[in-house]
C-alpha cells in the first residue's frame, strides 16, 4: 500500500490524527456531563419536578383546610355574638374554676350521688356489694 501513490496520501491521512489539546476533548465531555447532571436534577431531588408537584398538591390541601376553618371560625363568631359574653364566662367558670376579682366562690357537694354512711367507730360503710 505503501507504494501506490494514491493511497499513500489517503492512508496517511486515516493513520494520522491531528494533535488536540486535553481541553479540547474533555469540554463537551464536560459540558455533555453539565447538562445530564441538570436535567437529572430537574426530576430528582429536594428542588425537583416530583417534589414541585407534591408541593403545590399540599399547598392545595392546606389552602381547603384553611377555608373551612375560616368558615367554622366565621360560624363560631356568629354564635358568640348572639350568645353574649356569659358564653364564655360560664364554660370558664365551671370548667377550670376561674373567679372575678374580689369574688368568693363557694362550692357545695352535689346531691344527685348517694354518700355512704359513715360511723364514728368503724369509718364509711362498704357497701352491699362488697361484704
Amino acid at each position: 500500500m505503501k507504494n501506490s501513490p494514491n493511497l499513500g496520501s489517503r492512508a496517511d491521512g486515516y493513520l494520522r490524527r491531528r494533535w488536540t489539546p486535553p481541553f479540547r476533548r474533555l469540554g463537551p465531555l464536560l459540558v455533555g456531563g453539565i447538562v445530564v447532571w441538570s436535567i437529572a436534577s430537574l426530576f430528582v431531588g429536594d428542588r425537583g419536578l416530583a417534589r414541585l408537584l407534591e408541593l403545590r398538591w399540599r399547598e392545595e390541601e392546606l389552602s381547603a383546610e384553611l377555608h373551612t376553618m375560616k368558615k367554622e371560625a366565621e360560624n363560631l363568631k356568629w354564635q358568640l355574638a348572639e350568645s353574649g359574653p356569659m358564653a364564655v364566662e360560664r364554660p370558664a367558670r365551671e370548667k377550670f374554676s376561674m373567679q372575678r376579682p374580689g369574688e368568693i366562690v363557694y362550692y357545695f357537694p352535689r346531691t344527685d350521688a348517694p354518700q355512704p354512711a359513715v360511723d364514728a367507730e368503724e369509718g364509711p360503710t362498704p357497701e352491699p356489694s362488697e361484704r
